[in-house]
């Protein structure tokens, strides 16, 4: 004759299922992650800017009324812009004139001045800010290993100690009800 479960051992074994499944699906999905991560930080590591920075003169503002930048406010109370300028700069001893529309917190006025990098190869291909920092892409190497080997360390966990896989059911169970609210 067996013994019969309580209904309390029957709820706790199927959450500690329902955690060590979670628990396996959450480790894959951090995997993948990891794995983009670290191909994002190789890419980072390995990118090697081409590009020339040089200062060019703002000409124009194309916008109506003259005005170089629409602003609005952001959700943490700063002040944006979106800004269209017509552009002028000499490369070579040839003078290019190009529209840029740069979108963030500095505003700008037409006979100002703004730092560009270009392609060598192509003058005319004009881009704003710098390239990545190498240190960002080491950091992603870094979270890309880190993510995955903890997430499987739970695994690991749950598959050892009943009551992890059970607090990972609990957990997900939770989420699920209140929609991530908790």
């Amino acid at each position: 004759m067996t013994k019969k479960e309580s209904l309390g051992e029957e709820i706790y074994s199927g959450t500690a299922s329902f955690g060590r499944v979670m628990a396996l699906i959450s480790a894959v999905i951090s995997t993948l992650i990891g794995i983009a991560l670290i191909i994002g930080g190789i890419y980072i590591l390995s990118y090697k800017d081409k590009d020339k920075s040089i200062m060019a003169k703002i000409i124009d503002c194309p916008q109506p009324n003259n005005l170089c930048c629409d602003s609005w406010i952001d959700n943490n109370g700063g002040r944006n812009y979106n800004c269209i300028l017509q552009i002028e700069y000499t490369v070579a001893g040839k003078q290019y004139k190009e529209v840029i529309n740069p979108v963030g917190s500095t505003q700008y006025s037409k006979g100002g001045v703004i730092k560009i990098r270009y392609d060598p190869s192509n003058p005319s291909q004009v881009k704003l800010g710098s390239p990545p920092p190498h240190w960002l892409g080491w950091v992603l190497i870094a979270i890309g290993v880190f993510i995955p080997i903890m997430a499987w360390i739970w695994v690991w966990l749950t598959r050892k100690y009943k009551v992890a896989a059970a607090a990972q059911g609990v957990g997900t169970g939770l989420s699920v009800i209140t929609g991530g609210r908790l």
